[in-house]
């Protein structure tokens, strides 16, 4: 029984699903590797097919891909992996003497209770196309759910490799599937979050599959958040964030329902709405480079983002290299910042000069194309002078007006939170020396503005960013510098700011450093402190109003099925009460309506209050201010 769903696990992933979660050249290796007789194949006692090849072995288990395991150290789907799949699926018929069709599941007609979501007619599933002789696959219910699992995306492996082709190529033909997905959310929520079963993980992934074949990337990643957030708190992980993965089910629901314009109710009534499409860029720009910017992305996308001052307009551009999860597993954001052309030069080049930048192209987000046409006239070195810096409308020396600048720049709809960056100048009269925030296990150097309000800013304290915490604890140990880049993103519902770059006589890169460099970097050159500052968490109470309620929420969620209706219409009378009291009165009339809806709507109900919530939240970022807890 174990082979045959071994055998009914990966008899549909194909070289394409697994090129594009590696490469074909990756592929093309293991292939040969499957076919050579080199490899050792077996099933272990666990359940378990093994294959081991060149001293390496490869587990493949029942849960697919995403929960597959390798001896080596390769972060990525390496090629003993994508070998075992080939070996296991030449093999299948010797693991089991019939393998079965996969179960089509169905999600019957009362699953989605009718005051949840709004009725929409029956479709009826397109038939499948001539020669496949499969209907289209369906996301399960609970009750029936397929032999066969699905892996779900994990942003540490295989992710994207392990999804089901045939039911992709059916996934447009799932009927109402937004409509279901707030469903199978509620019943998640109905559940008990750290109690919910797996086989949530498989609709996931089968509700992923639709999203993307309905051209809504964003819903899917959402679910395959959510997924991840479950098999955390299913296992008691430590890194385990309960009440995030509850705002993630409000976000998730708010997103398949099309609700992101409500957050313009519920949140800042100033929002700005979203350009269809970024304007053009003028055919010929002065810019001026201020360094490059490491990162990795919550999907597992990584890249360089470069980033340059516009003199004309005011503004800060970016440029970046990117690579997808699992794209190109030879690609090194720091090497491609010094070895890759764009636009005639590499962006190392570009840093600290002042050039002409002519026919550049605008990306759908706004930035400067990197592959595309552009080219850069009349470089030279930049003298920085403070005078000059001080002047620009994207510098700060008041952390006031920068929080508010930063609220308008990373301002975007729900499903872009976590992906909002922005980029700023700061120029503190002063700065403290590095700590260590063991809190936030990241090392923080507090800078204070000419009010004296000390901010933090933050590097992670991993060993990738050791090269950054040396560069900033040598260009500081003299002094500090009169202004700081900074990249500014959305992190536990606060504005984090990392620096990585400085400007003296001009620019001083923190991140991208000379490859050599960067690998021979073991320690912080700089001995870090004791702490001496502690953040400022006390908020308003509009702030603190809003994450009792959360925190209310998130108890009913975990009591389930043991929290009777009537409990959860009393916490929301209460809540109503005290949300109104606040004047946030679209939140307050959400509640009302939990109070008015049925037994079987109240879940659904819940994750529109906690989108509300999180929105409102959203809509009042704050920067890390810090207050001094030893003189």
């Amino acid at each position: 029984m174990t082979g045959t769903r071994l055998a009914a696990a990966y008899r549909d992933v194909t070289e394409a699903d697994l090129a594009s979660a590696s490469s074909h050249g990756l592929v093309r290796r293991a292939k040969a590797d499957a076919a050579s007789g080199r490899g050792v194949a077996a099933l272990s006692e666990t359940g378990e097919f093994t294959f081991a090849i060149d001293g390496e072995t490869a587990r493949l288990g029942v849960g697919g891909l995403a929960k597959s395991r390798c001896s080596c150290p390769s972060p990525i789907l390496c090629r003993h992996r994508i070998a075992a799949v080939f070996a296991l699926q030449g093999q299948g018929a010797g693991l089991s003497d019939k393998v079965p069709p996969a179960a089509v599941p169905t999600v019957p007609a009362d699953a989605v209770p009718a005051d949840a979501a709004p009725e929409v007619p029956p479709r009826t599933p397109k038939a499948a196309g001539p020669g496949r002789g499969e209907r289209p696959a369906v996301p399960s219910d609970d009750g029936a759910a397929s032999d066969r699992p699905a892996a779900v995306g994990d942003r540490g492996s295989a992710g994207s490799a392990a999804r089901q082709p045939s039911r992709r190529a059916a996934a447009a033909a799932v009927p109402d599937w937004p409509r279901r997905v707030e469903a199978l959310l509620g019943r998640i929520f109905a559940t008990g979050l750290s109690v919910a079963s797996d086989r949530f993980d498989r609709e996931l992934a089968d509700f992923a599959a639709a999203a993307r074949a309905a051209g809504r990337p964003d819903v899917a990643a959402g679910l395959g958040t959510i997924a991840d957030g479950l098999d955390r708190a299913r296992r008691r992980d430590p890194a385990s964030d309960v009440r995030t993965l509850l705002v993630d089910l409000g976000l998730a629901a708010a997103a398949a329902g099309r609700d992101d314009a409500f957050a313009d109710g519920v949140g800042n009534a100033e929002r700005r709405p979203a350009e269809a499409a970024a304007p053009p860029l003028p055919p010929d720009m002065e810019l001026i480079g201020l360094g490059g910017h490491l990162w990795v992305a919550p999907s597992g996308a990584r890249g360089v983002t470069a980033a340059f001052y516009d003199t004309a307009a005011g503004i800060i551009r970016h440029a970046t290299l990117v690579r997808a999860h699992g794209q190109d597993p030879g690609f090194e954001p720091a090497r491609g910042y010094f070895d890759a052309a764009v636009w005639g030069h590499v962006l190392a080049d570009l840093s600290g000069r002042r050039f002409r930048l002519q026919d550049a192209v605008a990306t759908s987000r706004g930035d400067i194309a990197t592959a595309r046409h552009g080219r850069v006239t009349a470089a030279e070195p930049w003298a920085a002078a403070i005078e000059a810096v001080s002047a620009w409308p994207v510098a700060f020396d008041d952390w006031s007006r920068l929080q508010a600048h930063l609220r308008e720049r990373l301002d975007a709809t729900a499903a872009s939170w976590e992906e909002a960056i922005a980029t700023a100048i700061l120029m503190p009269s002063a700065s403290a020396p590095l700590e260590r925030d063991a809190v936030r296990h990241a090392v923080r150097w507090p800078i204070v503005d000419g009010g004296g309000r000390w901010l933090g800013l933050e590097i992670d304290a991993e060993p990738a960013a050791r090269a950054r915490i040396e560069a900033l604890g040598r260009l500081t140990e003299h002094g500090a510098p009169w202004a700081v880049v900074v990249a500014a993103g959305i992190r536990d519902g606060r504005i984090a700011l990392t620096p990585f770059a400085l400007i003296e006589r001009t620019t001083l890169a923190l991140d991208c450093a000379r490859p050599a460099a960067a690998s021979a970097a073991s320690e912080p050159t700089v001995r870090i402190a004791p702490p001496q500052f502690a953040e400022d968490r006390s908020g308003t109470a509009t702030e603190r109003l809003i994450d009792d309620a959360l925190d209310r929420i998130l108890t009913l969620a975990e009591q389930g099925e043991a929290a009777g209706p009537a409990v959860h219409r009393a916490t929301a009378g209460d809540l109503a009460t005290a949300v109104r009291a606040a004047a946030l009165e679209p939140v307050a009339g959400l509640l009302d309506r939990v109070v008015a809806a049925s037994d079987a709507g109240l879940p659904a109900r819940w994750l529109r209050v906690v989108f509300a919530l999180a929105a409102t939240r959203h809509a009042r970022l704050k920067l890390p201010l810090l207050r001094r807890v030893r003189a």
